[in-house]
């Protein structure tokens, strides 16, 4: 990924609900792994998913420039 693209706005801005009720990183969904599902919102308030300590985890990552070893390493908008 390209560090010019990081920090990613829509991580720190956005919300993402996918179809079966994930709250998604980005608008490329759960990620083929799931690794960009940060909530199952049918659980867990929307509050909760947005301040969950794995979303927490991926904003401070892209707040850094370094992503790696999220699902966010390889972005398709990188």
């Amino acid at each position: 990924m390209r560090t010019d693209t990081l920090p990613c706005w829509a991580v720190l801005t956005e919300a993402h609900v996918t179809a079966d009720g994930m709250l998604a990183a980005c608008c490329f969904g759960t990620g083929l792994d799931g690794d960009l599902a940060m909530a199952d919102l049918k659980g867990t308030s929307f509050m909760d998913g947005w301040n969950s300590t794995a979303f927490q985890s991926l904003r401070k990552a892209h707040l850094a420039n370094d992503v790696a070893g999220t699902g966010c390493e390889a972005c398709a908008a990188g």
